[in-house]
Formats: C-alpha cells, sequence, structure tokens
C-alpha cells in the first residue's frame, strides 16, 4: 500500500513553508471530497472526515498567508522582490545566449548550445513559477549544466559567465530571502509562528486522514494526490540537503586561515 511519507516541515524557510502547504491544497483537488465524482464508492463518512481535513487545511494555510502578508512592509521585502527579478532576468539571458548560439556558423559552438538548449528544455522556464519552485528548479538545472560543462561538452560555448551570473543571481535572493525571514521574525515572529504551527499541523492531520482512508478503501482513489505530494516531499529533501552541504563548506572555508 503506497502512504505519504513523513516529512519534517520545521526545516523549511517560512516562504518556503507557504509555498509547500499551496502546492498540497492544488493536489487535494484530485482528492475524494464531497460533491467528486472520485467519491463515488467511498462511504459517506469517510468523504465527510475528509473534506473537514481538506477543509481545516485550507483555512489554516490562509491564516498564514495573511500572516505573511502583514510582513511585506519590511524593508526587505522589496529586496527580495528586486533579487528574484534579477535571477529571472540572468534565466532569460542564458536561455537567450544559448538559443542564439545553436546557429553559430561554427558547428562545435552550434552543437554543445543544441546540447545545453536541450538541458534547458527539460527543466523548462522557472521565472513563471512559485519562489519555491524556481528556487528547486535552478537548483537542478544549474547542477545538471555544471556536470556537463565539467565533461568538456561546453568547451567552445563560453557558457562559463551566464552560469556564473545566473549562480550569483540565485545565491543573492536566496540571502535576501534569509534576511526578510529574520526581519519578519523580529517583527511578527508570535502571529506568524501561530498560523505556520496551525498550517503544519493541519498538513499533518491530512495526511494521517489520507494514508487512514488509504489503508481502510485502498488506494486507488488516493494514489494521484499521495504520488504528488510524495514527489513535493522529496525536492524538500534534496534541496535540505544541498543547503546544508552548502552551509558545511562555507564554515570549512572559513575556518582555513593562514
Amino acid at each position: 500500500m503506497v502512504k505519504i511519507i513523513t516529512f519534517n516541515l520545521a526545516h523549511l524557510r517560512i516562504e518556503e513553508d507557504f509555498a509547500f502547504h499551496q502546492r498540497v491544497q492544488q493536489y487535494a483537488e484530485e482528492l475524494p471530497t464531497t460533491g467528486a465524482l472520485i467519491a463515488e464508492g467511498l462511504p459517506e463518512t469517510s468523504v465527510t472526515f475528509l473534506t473537514t481535513g481538506v477543509d481545516t487545511h485550507k483555512t489554516a494555510v490562509d491564516g498564514l498567508d495573511s500572516a505573511l502578508k502583514v510582513s511585506t512592509t519590511v524593508p526587505s521585502a522589496k529586496r527580495v522582490a528586486e533579487k528574484d527579478a534579477e535571477r529571472d532576468y540572468a534565466w532569460t539571458g542564458l536561455y537567450n545566449y544559448i538559443k542564439a548560439m545553436t546557429a553559430h556558423p561554427e558547428e562545435s559552438v552550434a552543437v554543445a548550445a543544441e546540447k545545453a538548449l536541450v538541458i534547458l528544455d527539460k527543466y523548462g522556464n522557472p521565472t513563471a513559477k512559485p519562489q519555491l519552485e524556481e528556487s528547486g528548479i535552478l537548483h537542478n538545472l544549474l547542477q545538471e549544466l555544471n556536470q556537463t560543462k565539467e565533461m568538456g561538452d561546453f568547451t567552445d560555448l563560453d557558457i562559463e559567465p551566464w552560469l556564473t551570473r545566473l549562480e550569483n543571481a540565485e545565491t543573492s535572493f536566496l540571502n535576501a530571502t534569509d534576511a526578510k525571514v529574520q526581519e519578519e521574525a523580529a517583527r511578527e515572529v508570535g502571529l506568524s509562528k501561530q498560523a505556520r504551527q496551525a498550517a503544519d499541523d493541519a498538513y499533518r492531520k491530512l495526511v494521517d486522514i489520507v494514508n487512514m482512508l488509504a489503508a481502510m478503501h485502498g488506494d486507488e482513489k488516493f494514489a494521484t494526490f499521495i504520488g504528488n505530494v510524495n514527489a513535493l516531499v522529496e525536492q524538500q529533501r534534496t534541496k535540505l540537503k544541498a543547503r546544508a552541504t552548502n552551509s558545511a563548506k562555507k564554515e570549512d572555508e572559513g575556518m582555513i586561515k593562514f
């Protein structure tokens, strides 16, 4: 039997936590709740129980949204928006450069550009995605492009300056986000913390309900939701692991002094 895997939401930044809950809300539209055709064949009590869990989670996430909006007036909020725009601009520049180089008169350059374009197209345009999702896409994209570059596939392409700009833009965005979180915590720590806790608790309750009903009635009607949430959880685990690794590297570099 498939079930939703356990994940500690406390490790996420507060904006990441909110974005996580938003995605779960979207996935919950596929659940067999009251009025959904997929609910046919399930006991009414089970459907009602599940619907209550979904609605409770939605209410809690709306409360978190309201708490976060209170903090949009902090000075660092503007910087986050600016850094988000800068990384969008950096991705667009990279994509346009690669696209243009596929028509380069030198075959080696055009071939290298085609290889890079395949990778870019695989991940798609992240600039219109929620900030959490965009960061996840950029992390994976940059990792694959750098690995391919190290293999020598981009030797004639001169892609390094474009990758460096995008990497720096993403790092600046994450740093700005951290600063914003710290400023928000100082201003609205009680409200935001309480609202986040309510949303996290409602999510855990919803997970328990879905896992229980899947065990009772079979997972066919819940499989899509479970699969989507598990994929989302794995995405966050990968990003948190990468963040911890980068943090450890910075600490090691800071300790090396001559």
